[in-house]
This record gives C-alpha cells, structure tokens and sequence, in this order.
C-alpha cells in the first residue's frame, strides 16, 4: 500500500499539533507505531526516498512531526509532559534497546521533554454539583474531572533507560526540572508522581547502578518539599487567653489569673465544695470553660478551656503526619537497614533523621494543650509534649524514650524556656 506511510506520517503530524488534547494512552498508542517503524522515517525531520511518486508528499508530512512537538513542548503544560513521558517509555520498554541508527531520532526528543517537564499547579477547590433548571427539567452539572497525574513510575522508567543510553546530560536535565517542579506542583500529586519517581531510582541503585551521588540533591529536595507541602506545619494554639468572671474574691481572682494566661488551658483546683460551687457559678455565667470535679481521696476541680477547631486541626494535620510517615518509610521497605544504612539514608545525609521525624514541621506543642494534667496539682506542669504520642511512636527510628529540646515558643513575644519533650508512649 504505496500511500499508507504518508498518511500515516500525516496524521501523527495533525496529532501533535496539539499535545495537550492528548493523553498517556495515545502516547502508548503512537510509541507503538514508532517502534513499528525500523527505519525511523516516521518521525525524521526528512525523508529521503529512493523512489517516484508521492515521495514529496511524504517528505511534507513527515518533516512537521517533530518540529510540531519541538513548538508544542515550549510551554507549562502538564498534559503535554504525561503525553510525552508516556510515548518515551512505551518506546523505551518496546524497543529496549533503542537500535543505534535511531538514536539521532530520538535524543533530541528526550533533550526536548527534560528541558520542558511540567508537572499540575495547584488548582482551586471544585464546587458541588450542581442543577441548572430549563425547559425539560433539571440537568446536574458535574465539575470538571481532572486528568491523571503524572505516573511516577513511568517517569522512573523513562530516566532509567536515558541513563542506560549513558544520556548523562539528558538525566542531569531531567532531575533539575524534577526538583524545580516539585516546589510548585500540586501538592496532591505527590504521592502518585514524586514517591514513585524515587522508589524507582531507590530500586535501580539496589540494583547496582553506580549513581547514588547524581541523586542526591534531588531526594532532598523533593522530600523536604514533600514534608512541608503535604504535611504542613503543626497547628498550634497561639493564645489561650479568656475573658474573666466579674468578682474580685480570693478563689476568683486566683481564677482569672488563670483565665488571663495565654499559654495555660487547664487548672486544678482543690477547695472546699461550697467555694467549688461558687466557682462553677461564675465560669457558667462568663467564660466557655469546663469543669468537672475528680472525686478521689482529695476532690479537685478541674477547668478546661475550650478550643474544638484547634482540636479538628490538630487531628487533621496528625492523620496526614502519620500517612507521610508512612509513606516515607515506605521507600525503605525493600532494604533490610538492620546490619547497613539505607540507600535512602545514603542520599539524604545528614537530612535523614530531619526528613523521617519531620522535625522541620513538628511544632512541640504545651502540655495545657492536652486536658489530660497529672493529679495532685492546682497549677498546670509548664512541660513541652509531642501533639501526639501515636504519631511519635510512628516516627521512623524514633529510640524511646528519647529527649528533644523544643526551641520554638507557643506564645509570640513571650520568651519561655526550653524544655524537655518525652516521645515516648508512655
């Protein structure tokens, strides 16, 4: 069939006029019929043909296939790298490897996609669906559905085989974009493109591959950024302070002194029962706070300010800590760390035990956070405690019990001293 190749340089031609319509599928479909192709005279930029006939249109339609992607990867567009990194590794796992007579071919198109990789932004939230109301009735509008993320595995693959061609300069490129990315990517993304991504060079270097220095910078970056984007700093109460009750007595205005403080949220108070009810009085008419009575060999009351969303955030953040947690262990799970380091603890250095325990997001909360104080105290202990004795069980490689000292003050302007964290369970 004489006009089969040209029209099927022309429409691989149309196609790549616009990439970003494209999707990761289309790219396994166009690798396929690339590699299809021994001679690589479908994605030259020229065509030499020894024969007659509609040579010229073959020279026409071929000779835009690349130059179409060369203007169409110039750009942000995120659509356009998934359709990109998709046909290089299909090509890659298909050919594998590349014949020598076709590298030419292909080098430029790997330099393109390196120097242009782009990863989603962050988007804002999608509204509810909702119904539009005419002439036949209520019609739901759905939001708009976003494409897949990038396949981080797929991108893994991809510098895999660059590396294997010993592309050096084309991997070197294709990890600075990585990195540039990684700070200003959806965060969301994360986990099904950047983790990924590194799990995959964590299993080629136990593989042998000689190249644990050229990722480095990388594994550093993009899970610090990984840390601080996805997890986000600890929620922290920044004043606890309430109004006070309006009577001047000795029981109340030792009260309010409590009421007053920014840092304290609970107090143990041990007095008689009818001062107790007096108290009860006046936090019922003035303050949020509560208060129980602990009926033991001493009854003592005890007063609690009140702060539910700091709670719902402090919970929230907690639940996201332990799945990076998680997640960061995970790139470990195929090493046995017991008897030599990690590669993992390899390329992060000395930001290892930073990046695993999520130090740079951990803000080591008061103990006047958490209601539950020690008994047999009217004033609360000024003790510094992990947010959440599960999470700190789950820090990776935490020893227990083990000592930290907490650097950074609850309460803007109000210098406190520094104090000893216990992470253990206990």
């Amino acid at each position: 069939m004489p006009g089969f190749e040209p029209w099927v340089a022309g429409m691989l031609a149309t196609m790549c006029l616009d990439l970003s319509s494209l999707t990761g599928e289309d790219g396994d479909v166009m690798a396929r019929i690339a590699v299809s192709d021994t001679t690589g005279s479908l994605l030259q930029d020229r065509y030499v043909s020894s024969g007659r006939g509609c040579h010229v249109l073959r020279l026409i339609a071929m000779s835009r296939i690349i130059p179409n992607i060369e203007r169409q990867m110039q750009g942000d567009d995120p659509e356009k790298t998934t359709f990109m990194i998709a046909f290089l590794s299909e090509v890659f796992k298909l050919s594998n490897p590349i014949p020598e007579n076709l590298l030419p071919i292909y080098q430029p198109l790997i330099r393109m996609v390196a120097a242009n990789l782009s990863f989603r932004k962050p988007q804002p939230s999608q509204p509810r669906p909702s119904f539009t109301y005419g002439l036949y009735g209520a019609t739901r509008v759905q939001p708009v559905a976003r494409k897949p993320a990038l396949d981080g595995k797929l991108l893994a693959d991809t510098l895999g085989h660059i590396m294997d061609l010993q592309f050096h300069e084309h991997g070197q490129l294709l990890l600075n974009s990585v990195i540039v990315q990684a700070n200003s990517m959806d965060p969301e993304d994360f986990e099904s493109t950047i983790l990924p991504f590194l799990k995959g060079i964590v299993v080629r270097l136990l593989q042998g591959k000689n190249e644990l220095d050229m990722y480095k910078k990388l594994f550093q970056m993009c899970l610090s950024s990984y840390v601080l984007r996805c997890v986000g700093k600890e929620p922290v109460q920044i004043n606890w302070s309430r109004n006070p009750v309006r009577c001047s007595c000795r029981d109340c205005t030792d009260l309010n002194a409590f009421l007053r403080s920014p840092v304290d949220r609970v107090k143990r108070i041990v007095v008689s029962k009818q001062r107790r009810h007096h108290l009860h009085t006046q936090l019922d008419a003035y303050t949020d706070c509560t208060h129980i009575t602990e009926r033991r060999y001493i009854e003592t009351m005890v007063v609690t300010k009140q702060g539910k969303s700091f709670e719902d955030s402090l919970k929230t953040w907690t639940n996201k800590a332990k799945s990076a947690l998680a997640a960061l262990r995970s790139l470990e799970d195929q090493e046995d760390t017991s008897s030599s380091p990690s590669q993992l603890r390899k390329l992060l250095g000395d930001q290892y035990d930073e990046i695993m325990r999520l130090r740079k997001v951990r803000v080591m909360t008061y103990a006047q956070q958490q209601p539950n104080q020690p008994t047999g105290s009217t004033r609360p202990m000024h003790t510094v405690a992990a947010s959440s004795s599960a999470l700190n069980a789950a820090i990776v490689g935490a020893p227990n019990p083990t000592a930290i000292r907490s650097e950074i003050p609850q309460v803007a302007g109000k210098k406190r001293k520094a104090v000893v964290i216990d992470l253990s369970d206990d």
